[in-house]
């Protein structure tokens, strides 16, 4: 098994997965920023990478998406994780 150079971090992962969840369950920027107590412009500025994103919001966007957080830490890890073909040889 070895660590994926996937040019995207596992930051960007987390900050892919959960905007996809947020428009999969038809939550709109604002109302995800009313749910957890930031602006819409946080929530934009995160989701474009323009603002780095801190687990207390990564807690608090999973819990408003009603999100199991291991879930979606254990989605992000076998991207890192997967072997990669050349491994097997």
């Amino acid at each position: 098994m070895r660590v994926s150079h996937d040019p995207l971090t596992f930051e960007k992962h987390i900050i892919m997965l959960l905007k996809g969840m947020r428009r999969n369950k038809k939550i709109t920027q604002s109302e995800l920023a009313n749910r957890i107590g930031v602006s819409r412009d946080t929530i934009a500025r995160i989701e474009s990478g323009k603002a780095r994103i801190y687990m207390a919001q990564v807690v608090a966007i999973a819990k408003a998406l009603d999100i199991v957080l291991q879930d979606l830490v254990s989605v992000t890890c076998l991207l890192y994780t997967s072997p990669s073909p050349r491994d097997r040889g």
